[in-house]
């Protein structure tokens, strides 16, 4: 998953947000945004934990195929 997918989502909802007129719908896609960034830090954190780990090619190869690691 690239960073710039939660920058997209966020794009989108911020859009949708806008043309928002009922402040309980502003509330959730509010609420939905900033539980985005949270996500997004701890998929920040998780990938810099990754590349900081003595792990052998074969795992790390294994990640990458997987979509653990960009």
């Amino acid at each position: 998953m690239e960073e710039d997918l939660f920058e997209h989502i966020d794009t989108m909802l911020e859009s949708v947000q806008e043309e928002m007129t009922d402040s309980g719908l502003t509330f959730k896609i509010r609420t939905a945004r900033q539980s985005l960034v949270a996500i997004e830090e701890q998929y920040t954190a998780g990938q810099e934990a990754l590349e900081k780990a003595d792990i052998d090619d074969e795992t790390l190869e294994s990640l990458h195929q997987l979509g653990y690691l960009d």
